[in-house]
């Protein structure tokens, strides 16, 4: 009934059972089709705009087919989407990507990244709560953009590298709702192999969780985690791997701006392991509902390990790193409209803890997009 509008059923007397009635359904098929545009600014991507196209129902079996392009000041991507909802008549998700994507990390890393590649993906629920999901990755990644005042480290990672991954993941949720939750928590797990063939070869680990309750009536807490750590099989792990701390996972400092960094250029070269914890209390107002208009309190705190194969080479390449194992944090106040133009969300951290000398700081974060 999903891809149905409406169903109109008639009762009829059996002309032949008295005692039976004959049910005629009329069914009327609702559009599966969607054509989207968009607009939108973030702080870490800049300004954007993207157009999709989707078909919800393709040949009529359920199947779900995407096309996406979006373009933004530091980031453009497509992406061709397919995904079969039963698979082999079975409830099982699978389904198939391909994508290109061109980033801008110049203004934090010194390089652009431009990758192109695919993968399969399968997933199955256990029961209502306990999910898996497993997929296969092949792509394709460039360095470009780098010159002389890129960081060594920076500069000898350019080129192109084959990555051949296997990753997988097992969850178990229950809040009552993924996208907004009040009441609930959930856990994970994600594990990623590199190395069946390609040039990329490391294991990556990691964990995360998150519990939701409304200590007051329409006061909402919510304490989510994550934790990763990550280590190379016999090769150094790139740049543009690792784990990178500041922005989305840690308000308050820039993106990239609490991670390890050359200490002359000031490229962020991230690091090999990371864990953050975020608290949001969201504040209801006792506006009406279609206001939209929801402020919060938050507080961030991150921790990230240093590339422990760059950290040994200082001493013979003589290129310094910053790098601190320090517990780093802030707190602050936010916005989450749902206003006519679509979502806006406003972040403003003026408290930040344990920054060191060469963190970068960003005290304000703005998202916000629409869709047509």
């Amino acid at each position: 009934m999903l891809f149905r509008s409406e169903v109109k059923l008639d009762n009829t007397p059996s002309e032949v059972y008295p005692d039976r009635t004959i049910i005629t359904a009329k069914v009327e098929e609702q559009s599966t089709g969607e054509l989207q545009f968009g607009i939108g600014y973030s702080s870490a991507s800049g300004a954007l705009f993207d157009v999709g196209i989707r078909e919800r129902n393709l040949l009529g079996k359920g199947q779900d087919l995407t096309l996406n392009f979006s373009i933004a000041q530091r980031q453009s991507q497509i992406n061709l989407s397919f995904t079969e909802p039963y698979w082999r008549d079975r409830r099982v998700v699978a389904g198939a990507d391909l994508f290109a994507t061109r980033t801008d990390y110049s203004d934090f890393a010194g390089y652009t990244s431009q990758s192109i590649g695919g993968s399969l993906r399968v997933g199955w629920n256990y029961n209502e709560y306990m999910f898996q999901r497993v997929s296969y990755q092949l792509s394709t990644t460039k360095l470009t953009g780098i010159n002389d005042f890129s960081s060594l480290y920076v500069r000898e990672q350019v080129g192109s590298t084959l990555l051949s991954q296997v990753s997988q993941t097992i969850a178990l949720d229950h809040r009552n709702n993924a996208i907004d939750p009040s009441r609930g928590y959930y856990v994970s797990i994600s594990s990623v192999l590199a190395g069946l063939g390609g040039s990329e070869r490391y294991v990556r680990v990691g964990a995360g969780a998150g519990i939701y309750a409304q200590p007051f009536t329409g006061w909402i807490l919510g304490v989510t985690g994550q934790a990763g750590y990550m280590v190379g099989l016999g090769k150094p792990i790139k740049i543009y791997n690792r784990y990178q701390l500041g922005g989305n996972n840690l308000r308050g400092y820039d993106d990239f701006g609490a991670s390890a960094r050359d200490a002359t250029t000031l490229d962020a070269l991230g690091g090999d392991w990371i864990g953050t914890v975020a608290a949001e209390m969201k504040i209801p107002l006792g506006l009406p509902k279609e206001v939209g208009i929801t402020p919060k309190l938050f507080t961030d705190w991150g921790i990230i390990g240093p590339p422990r194969d760059l950290i040994k080479r200082q001493a013979d390449n003589g290129v310094l790193i910053d790098y601190a194992k320090r517990i780093r944090g802030s707190a602050g106040i936010g916005v989450e409209w749902e206003s006519p133009v679509g979502p806006i969300l406003l972040d403003w951290a003026p408290f930040v803890f344990g920054r060191t000398s060469f963190d970068r700081i960003s005290h304000f974060r703005v998202n916000f997009g629409q869709k047509f």
